[in-house]
């Protein structure tokens, strides 16, 4: 039995010399088929199923390209707030004009409100500006993510044409089999700059969202005191109306004589409205970030415990450069998508701008 076993081992040595001339590989490649369907040649040497033969992507890839849908749904929700930034400032410029007609009138209320107007300006521009900042970043989360699904595509290529140029042994049989040889320190090496890149992202962007809800939950708490200057003292305050031009309405039902009354309610209440809603779609965002964040770092775990998972058997090198680029082709369609949506986003709040002033 044991001189059998030394005898396959010389014959796989002979023929892993063999495949170095690339006129071999198929003889090589037949000859291993038949010993491995000959009778009890499973107790000498390794004969898997030809089923696991498929090539298939690296699975460790595999789980880091599939956070593009997370990605995409991300790009989306910057859509969705894309317009916030230019709404608030000029839903801030409105909201003042109208408390400036009405300190006009009464100067006690002038006095009152004053303080609360001097803080209105710097909570205003303070919130627009993190909005901003929150959407660029969000937008840049695909941008980055193409540019090194890029560099990752383009290192593991090189990494395959360098290992094709100095043949060795293993390597002309792996391929005559349908597998891929690859380094083991060149995919560690492209999956940490990959993964780090994802994580820093993350919470790069996940910093400056928590900094934009504060933001925005600040000049909601001043709008609030805001209306509760101005409505009359018998009456209580609902929050949970202040977007409703109506509740407006009510509230300043003393204050009917104003110029173009039902117009400023509707800007109070719109206002209102902006910071709920980028409050809203900025918290669905971090939630997203913080799922792609887990799931990214449980990846990485994974392969610290075991670094030869990223070289695992039965799966192809040449493929998963294949995904990389599907990978970079799907960002891309989901960026030409998303600016094109953003900018439908602008365009129809430039037109309810205009629409608003010619009712004016």
């Amino acid at each position: 039995m044991a001189t059998l076993r030394i005898f396959f081992s010389f014959l796989i040595c002979a023929l892993a010399i063999l495949s170095i001339f690339p006129t071999s590989i198929h003889l090589v490649t037949q000859t291993i088929e038949i010993m491995c369907k000959a009778p009890l040649v499973n107790h000498f040497i390794s004969c898997a199923p030809s089923q696991q033969f498929q090539v298939f992507p690296n699975p460790i890839f595999a789980n880091i390209i599939a956070q593009n849908v997370e990605l995409a749904s991300m790009r989306e929700a910057a859509s969705d707030i894309a317009a916030f930034p230019y709404q608030l400032a000029i839903g801030h410029s409105d909201f003042k004009d109208m408390i400036f007609e009405i300190s006009a009138e009464d100067l006690p209320f002038k006095q009152l409100l004053w303080p609360l107007l001097k803080s209105f300006n710097k909570l205003t521009d303070g919130a627009t500006d993190s909005v901003q900042r929150s959407v660029s970043l969000t937008n840049a989360l695909i941008d980055n993510t193409i540019i090194v699904h890029s560099w990752a595509r383009d290192k593991l290529q090189l990494d395959e044409a360098r290992e094709k140029s100095f043949p060795s042994p293993l390597p002309p049989i792996a391929r005559a089999i349908g597998l891929d040889y690859a380094s083991e320190d060149a995919l560690l090496q492209v999956f940490t700059l990959t993964t780090s890149q994802l994580v820093r992202q993350t919470n790069h962007v996940l910093v400056q969202h928590e900094a934009t809800k504060e933001s925005l939950v600040e000049l909601r708490d001043l709008l609030d005191r805001i209306a509760f200057a101005l409505k009359p003292e018998e009456h209580s305050l609902k929050r949970e109306k202040l977007d409703d031009a109506s509740y407006w309405k009510a509230l300043l039902s003393h204050r009917s004589n104003l110029p173009n009354f039902d117009k400023k309610m509707e800007t109070c209440a719109r206002f209102y409205d902006y910071t709920l809603r980028a409050g809203k779609a900025v918290a669905e965002t971090s939630v997203a970030l913080h799922d792609v964040r887990s799931k990214v770092k449980g990846v990485q775990e994974e392969v610290e415990r075991s670094p030869m998972s990223l070289a695992s058997s039965g799966t192809s090198l040449r493929q998963t450069i294949f995904s990389l680029g599907v990978s970079i082709a799907n960002l891309e369609e989901f960026q030409r998508i998303s600016r094109a949506e953003q900018e439908k986003r602008m365009q129809t709040f430039d037109s309810t701008l205009d629409g608003f002033a010619a009712i004016a």
